[in-house]
């Protein structure tokens, strides 16, 4: 049904979004950890990011996402955010420090390589004889 104003179809849309979003809330609430009733958040348990406009999404798109979701009250919200961001951060560190770890496995054995190109005596040259001048160009990689 077409609105006479933008205004008024604006109003519309907010109600409707709100008692949708309520609607979700008194179904799948209270938080899932204290019980409370006050301040529910949406927590997603998939990794990916709760989209901002998800009220505003379709039907299908919002119940197929809001399947993954759980509901918390902001302080259980909170905790369980930063225990997801630590987790993040040690499954990083740990990645990292393996990459060290490989890059320092190379970098020894390139030492290694370029400590055996570079070792040779050149007394130890004698072609008949006669004194050998040998140049020895190093690149490093």
């Amino acid at each position: 049904m077409p609105y006479k104003s933008k205004k008024e179809q604006n109003e519309y849309q907010t109600r409707w979004r709100t008692e949708w979003r309520q609607k979700w809330y008194e179904e799948h609430g209270p938080c899932k950890n204290c019980g409370s009733d006050r301040n529910l958040r949406i927590f997603s348990l998939a990794e990916r990011p709760i989209p901002p406009n998800i009220w505003t999404l379709s039907v299908q798109r919002k119940e197929a996402f809001l399947a993954e979701c759980v509901v918390l009250c902001a302080s259980c919200h909170r905790i369980a955010s930063f225990k997801r961001l630590k987790e993040r951060r040690e499954k990083l560190a740990t990645t990292v420090s393996r990459q060290a770890t490989t890059f320092q496995q190379r970098d020894e054995l390139s030492a290694t390589r370029a400590q055996q190109a570079t070792s040779f005596d050149p007394a130890s040259i004698n072609v008949e004889g006669k004194e050998v001048v040998i140049t020895v160009t190093i690149k490093v990689l």
